[in-house]
């Protein structure tokens, strides 16, 4: 539910992380929208094949969760970690062509 309001209502995914900090630690697809690259780089360590598979709640390439997530806007404080954590998923393979094709 996180990962997805971290895609599509910012307000919503704020609220769910303010009242509930522990999700920031819940899993790879959290790491991503949140720009948690020391997160994301250990799973990719004990996963390599992460940086490539899709999965999550939208069954999306990893470096769409980071481009796509509503965290990246430029009066974030997480913007430039999505940025390094994009970073990340590239060094490790990651499709830089990966897409989402939104639906009407």
């Amino acid at each position: 539910m996180f990962t997805e309001a971290a895609l599509s209502d910012l307000r919503r995914a704020e609220e769910m992380l303010s009242a509930n900090p522990q999700i920031a630690g819940a899993g790879l697809y959290a790491a991503l929208v949140l720009g948690d690259s020391k997160r994301v780089e250990g799973a990719l360590r004990k996963t390599p094949s992460l940086a490539v598979s899709r999965g999550g709640p939208r069954n999306l390439a990893p470096l769409v969760y980071v481009c796509f997530s509503l965290f990246a806007g430029r009066r974030s404080s997480r913007a430039s970690h999505l940025v390094e954590t994009a970073r990340v998923l590239l060094r490790h393979g990651a499709d830089p062509n990966a897409f989402l094709i939104a639906a009407n």
